[in-house]
């Protein structure tokens, strides 16, 4: 009897959107640093609660494609 064959492609289907996470976070820190040095309204607040969201946010895709990939795996 052959062992079944792990199914990767959820983790990695999850690295490459938390990549594309990470990618769309940095730009949207870029533009509220700009806006900051532009004089604007956006505090340092909002930095914090844009790493805490980004992080939250791959934190859960990772451990979806963990997860997904684990229970495919048993099936």
């Amino acid at each position: 009897m052959q062992p079944k064959k792990t199914n990767l492609r959820p983790i990695g289907i999850s690295i490459v959107l938390s990549l594309l996470t990470l990618g769309l976070f940095y730009l949207l820190n870029q533009s509220i640093t700009t806006l900051m040095h532009q004089g604007g309204d956006a505090g340092a607040t909002y930095g914090d609660i844009l790493t805490t969201a980004k992080w939250l946010i791959v934190a859960g895709i990772l451990v979806k494609g963990t997860l997904t990939t684990l229970v495919a795996k048993r099936e």
